[in-house]
């Protein structure tokens, strides 16, 4: 008799813990994922030596930095023109026209440089023909362009820094030229001579994202009944032992 009551308490035991675990609850999850956010500054095609551009800077309320990721992009555009004046033939004659790009802050540092440089040459009969023109048989015309770029990352506490913020980083995009012409007696220059192009800046960035998922938790009233039917079992084994 003692026996039966004993094995009658344990399904009621085992429907308690049963029933425990069928109260569900919320659990916040908080992990987080690689974000990337880009923005571009145009720089118009321009003769002048320098041009002010900005570049939006990361908001840290959308996580946290771990790089800054710097593009240049520069397209030089020019007439090169070249005159052979010697008396006898020089074959090539060239002309090169470069132009160096640079990022510089506001305190004077340069982010980063790239390099355009476009060149033209001219070979055949380049005796001088006694007119300072760029044409005729000694001389060249002609129109060139080239590009350049250039790609730089900083994860250093100092350059995300600077690019953090609500508003935008001012730069300077600036520009230095130079010709160059091969030959002793060759007469050279260049006209027209534009440089245009973009910088653009890449946040790399840790991002929190919010989860809610289901958790198996007991509830206060499920808690009682368990303990509960715990006792009952404890209540029934003592009985047994004392009969």
């Amino acid at each position: 008799m003692t026996h039966r009551l004993f094995t009658r308490a344990l399904p009621l035991a085992a429907l308690t813990l049963a029933a425990a675990g069928q109260a569900h609850a919320l659990t916040v999850v908080m992990p987080t994922t690689t974000a990337t956010a880009a923005y571009t500054a145009t720089v118009l095609a321009t003769n002048a030596r320098s041009t002010s551009i900005a570049l939006t800077q990361f908001d840290a309320s959308l996580g946290t930095l771990r790089s800054v990721t710097l593009d240049l992009y520069a397209t030089l555009d020019s007439t090169v023109k070249l005159e052979s004046t010697n008396r006898s033939a020089i074959t090539p004659v060239t002309g090169k026209v470069t132009s160096v790009v640079s990022l510089i802050d506001g305190a004077n540092n340069t982010l980063a440089t790239t390099t355009a440089v476009i060149s033209t040459s001219f070979t055949g009969t380049t005796v001088y023909d006694g007119v300072l023109d760029f044409l005729g048989t000694s001389g060249r015309t002609q129109a060139l362009e080239a590009t350049a770029s250039n790609s730089l990352s900083f994860t250093d506490a100092q350059h995300l820094a600077l690019f953090t913020g609500t508003g935008t980083l001012p730069l300077t995009y600036k520009v230095a030229s130079s010709n160059l012409f091969g030959g002793s007696n060759v007469r050279g220059q260049s006209v027209n001579t534009t440089v245009g192009g973009y910088a653009r800046v890449t946040y790399t960035y840790d991002k929190p994202e919010l989860i809610l998922q289901p958790t198996m938790v007991p509830e206060p009233g499920t808690w009682a009944l368990m303990l509960a039917g715990v006792g009952m079992v404890g209540m029934l084994a003592s009985r047994r032992r004392a009969r």
